[in-house]
């Protein structure tokens, strides 16, 4: 049974969160309301929490959420009470705006960007077709990890990711180990640059063919070392760092792929070698979201256990610790820290 209220952890100021009782919402003919078992933290989560994102407060932050249907509306055929889901919290309008016209969904004007998403609460209102059934013996830990796993392998695939090729990833976080398993899913050579030891162990226990403390060894050297001289075929930059951008567009080859794979807050200018670019025909892009179908595509290798997400999840923390989770993130040597709302039903 539904109950009358839950509890929502909102973000009213920087660094501050605060449990709030407020109604369950009903869903509507073409909804669910999903009952939230674990939400990860994101980047984007900690960045409003410490004040560094544009948002406007309040929000109810975390957009990484797995859990268990608890109601459907009147409309809903495709899903039951008690199916164990994880839901896709973006919701582009597919149809109205010219990003959406154009075939660029995680693009849409109208869907909400940046930290927000009502995930740690213990109940959330999704559209149908945004919510995906999960298999029984799916670990919805490790689930939670779909919606950042969709965003990398939007990335892989702007950076042309091919079998053999060689790669690099510029920092061992969540996201760069999540980089580095779909690189090698691939099948690329992967070389993982991160100055924080356990993180590069980490990346080292995770497949890496090459690990690098670039505050310790010359990371150009060993690219041109691995690759007879060539350079890399591919960068990402899974860090928001000046030094780490500028310094990445030097390791590739001819006709290599520089992704800027984070933002950078506050945003800085880079400085570009142009020569550089044209005599090498470097491509420079960037990569942010991702489409409905990369996101059912991520579940799909985490269902068929071809990406372990839970490796990458260092803690999990109880529902009243939120604040406790975004100091561990704060601190950049941990991995994933996820919040468990409810646990499963």
């Amino acid at each position: 049974m539904t109950p009358a209220s839950m509890t929502v952890a909102v973000c009213r100021a920087a660094n501050h969160i605060h449990y709030e009782q407020v109604p369950v919402p009903q869903p509507a003919a073409d909804e669910v309301l999903v009952g939230i078992a674990y939400c990860g933290i994101c980047p984007s989560d900690f960045r409003v929490y410490d004040g560094r994102s544009p948002e406007r407060l309040p929000l109810i932050l975390g957009h990484e959420f797995t859990g268990w249907v608890q109601q459907v509306g009147s409309g809903v055929t495709r899903l039951r009470v008690g199916d164990r889901v994880v839901v896709n919290p973006a919701e582009p309008c597919y149809t109205h705006c010219p990003a959406c016209l154009r075939g660029l969904p995680n693009k849409c004007v109208h869907m909400h960007a940046g930290g927000g998403g009502g995930g740690l609460a213990q109940f959330r209102i999704a559209r149908q077709s945004s919510v995906l059934q999960l298999k029984p013996n799916t670990d919805l830990i490790g689930a939670s990890l779909a919606e950042p796993l969709a965003c990398v392998l939007h990335g892989q695939k702007r950076a042309h990711i091919r079998p053999g090729r060689l790669v690099v990833v510029v920092g061992s976080g969540p996201i760069g180990l999540l980089h580095l398993l779909s690189a090698k899913l691939a099948g690329a050579r992967v070389i993982v640059s991160e100055p924080q030891p356990s993180r590069l162990a980490h990346a080292a226990r995770l497949g890496a063919d090459v690990t690098v403390d670039p505050t310790r060894r010359d990371l150009a050297e060993i690219v041109r070392s691995e690759s007879g001289g060539w350079g890399a075929d591919a960068v990402i930059v899974a860090v928001g760092s000046k030094t780490a951008s500028e310094g990445a567009m030097r390791l590739l080859g001819m006709q290599g792929t520089l992704v800027l794979f984070a933002g950078m807050y506050p945003n800085v200018p880079l400085q570009l070698d142009s020569n550089l670019v044209h005599y090498s025909e470097i491509s420079i892009t960037g990569s942010s979201d991702y489409s409905h179908a990369e996101f059912v595509e991520s579940v799909a290798l985490i269902e068929r256990g071809l990406i372990d997400t839970t490796r990458l999840v260092s803690h999990v923390l109880p529902f009243d610790q939120i604040e406790q989770g975004m100091q561990i993130v704060r601190q950049a040597s941990s991995l994933k820290v996820v919040i468990e709302v409810s646990g499963p039903p």
